[in-house]
């Protein structure tokens, strides 16, 4: 019997809509209008800080004469990071009877929906919560403890990462005042986040009693089908606790997951690095974790642009031009990484999602 069997409670909730993803018909609905429109609107900015900035038969020429065998591993380096990103998660989750590669499908159309819904990546989250009830039955609370526990090891890598980038910026280039900042109140956001999340592992119960007191209030001043929403979700919050603490005590748990976790952010990292070594302009790894920590926290603002299209290419881009690479070259690179990164995400994602709705 594994522990899920033995604390987790199998409850099947049906085509319950989730944190505003999945319908009452049990389909996986986003305003696709709105998010073509703010694609299109991310888009133009693209184009303009692109022809703004720089020669675009430059850029071009550098994009076409890339070493296709370089780019074509950042691609392969791709599937190994999500391997090792769902590998973090599944050493958790396997305990519900899922198979690695269904947590792997899920894992992609989790991040289909981290890169185009402005949610800082929580879309994401929900809908793995959402497709493993679907799958396995367990409840919300069980599976949630699983997800939040992930996304605390994989802020670990981030963490380390973005400690090095800053340093490596401060230490040896020249970097305006405004610049340096900015990348401290970036790393200083980081920590203290981390900080509370890992206050909340430790003890869940805080979490649990302010949600429980959100409950009991509901409960008193509102209607019953309010009231029943209210209980479910206490319900939820209290497996959640339960369930989590017993994760956190697992130790060889929690130490192959940091490590897979650690895995899947440097094959990340060395996907820009292949890529600047396709371009034959080869730059060190503190700088390329520099630019990589800054661009995915920003494709994390939740604005509303899908995967900040154009504000992430313009800012990588300035800061690879900061650390000495030419405009024209760091836009090509940009785009390059963008392309592996986010728009064959995307497109990986998005099959992803259409085979789980078929199948579940």
């Amino acid at each position: 019997m594994t522990w899920f069997q033995s604390h987790g409670e199998k409850h099947k909730v049906g085509y319950t809509k989730i944190f505003l993803v999945a319908g009452l018909d049990g389909e996986v609905k986003l305003n696709w209008k709105k998010m073509f429109f703010l694609l299109f609107v991310g888009l133009t900015l693209l184009a303009l800080f692109i022809l703004k900035t720089s020669d675009l038969r430059l850029v071009l020429g550098y994009v076409l004469s890339a070493q296709k065998t370089f780019y074509c591993l950042a691609f392969i380096l791709l599937f190994f990071a999500v391997i090792f990103y769902t590998g973090s998660w599944y050493v958790m989750v396997r305990g519900l009877g899922l198979s690695f590669n269904f947590a792997l499908i899920v894992t992609w159309s989790s991040i289909f929906f981290n890169t185009i819904t402005p949610t800082a990546s929580f879309g994401g989250e929900a809908v793995r919560i959402y497709f493993v009830n679907r799958k396995t039955g367990f409840d919300y609370g069980t599976i949630t403890a699983t997800v939040f526990l992930h996304r605390v090891v994989c802020t670990i890598p981030f963490l380390v990462g973005s400690i090095v980038g800053i340093v490596y910026l401060t230490k040896f280039f020249n970097a305006s005042t405004f610049l340096s900042k900015l990348l401290t109140l970036l790393l200083t956001f980081i920590f203290l986040s981390l900080t509370v999340i890992l206050v909340l592992c430790v003890k869940p119960e805080i979490a649990s009693k302010l949600t429980l007191k959100l409950t009991n209030l509901l409960n008193k001043k509102h209607s019953t089908p309010l009231k029943s929403l209210a209980e479910k979700f206490r319900n939820m919050i209290l497996s959640f606790e339960k369930n989590l603490k017993v994760l956190v005590c697992r130790g060889k748990i929690f130490a192959v997951s940091i490590a897979l976790a650690f895995l899947s952010w440097f094959s990340d990292v060395v996907i820009a690095y292949l890529i600047f070594l396709s371009l034959k302009y080869p730059l060190n790894l503190p700088a390329i974790i520099l630019v990589y920590t800054v661009g995915m926290t920003i494709q994390m603002i939740p604005i509303g642009i899908p995967g900040m299209v154009g504000v992430v290419e313009s800012v990588m881009a300035s800061l690879y031009t900061v650390i000495g690479v030419p405009l024209s070259l760091s836009i090509a690179a940009t785009l390059m990484i963008r392309a592996v990164m986010f728009w064959f995400q995307v497109f990986m994602g998005g099959v992803s999602t259409i085979l789980l709705q078929k199948t579940l």
